[in-house]
């Protein structure tokens, strides 16, 4: 299961996908700079499944 995830995290809710492109460990300070501001006029929540599942259909969950 963490390696289907890990295969599938450049379509998952995190920095990367916010930000628009792979960001690089020296940017991700600057980053969060910027999501507590944008932070200060609501959390940066997506809809529950809005993001396709990783895996295959016939894998069990978790």
């Amino acid at each position: 299961m963490i390696s289907a995830a890990a295969g599938n995290a450049s379509n998952e809710n995190n920095l990367d996908w916010w930000a628009g492109y792979t960001l690089t460990p020296d940017e991700v300070p600057y980053v969060m700079v910027k999501v507590a501001v944008l932070e200060e006029h609501g959390p940066m929540l997506k809809e529950c499944g809005s993001f396709p599942p990783s895996g295959k259909a016939e894998e069990p969950g978790i």
